[in-house]
């Protein structure tokens, strides 16, 4: 059931990113230079840039199938420099690293997969109430 329901909001993401740039309502939503990135099973690092400088990571994220609200989840930096302050400028989960190294310019880096299943996650950028998703996937050695 999660995978048909995550399935689901995937389709209906892409479909909106690809139609007209963007999730929400808005005449200027930020757009990717990349909203797909695969990647190996050795990983690495790529990054994408942003159209526009005021725009910031979404507090969820889906990773293989299941959204995360809580950042708590993970190790994260705030512009604020305390918990919740400001937008989030760095997420690092057990296999990948998420950062925003300036106004327009996103990192995205990968360990290397040992696990024997391809793995996704799906991060979105957000400006004013819409955004566009950035799909990242690794396939297993």
């Amino acid at each position: 059931m999660k995978k048909l329901i995550f399935l689901l909001i995937l389709s209906l993401s892409a479909i909106a990113c690809e139609d007209n740039g963007m999730v929400g309502d808005c005449s200027n939503p930020v757009k990717f230079s990349e909203e797909v990135l695969n990647f190996n099973y050795t990983g690495g690092t790529s990054t994408v840039t942003a159209n526009h400088e005021y725009w910031w990571i979404a507090e969820y994220i889906y990773i293989d199938g299941i959204i995360y609200y809580d950042m708590n989840d993970f190790q994260v930096e705030w512009s604020g420099g305390e918990e919740y302050s400001g937008h989030i400028i760095k997420i690092e989960g057990d296999w990948f690293t998420i950062t925003r190294v300036d106004g327009y310019t996103l990192s995205i880096s990968i360990d290397q997969n040992k696990t024997g299943k391809d793995r996704q996650l799906i991060l979105y950028g957000n400006r004013v109430d819409c955004g566009c998703g950035i799909t990242v996937s690794q396939s297993a050695e």
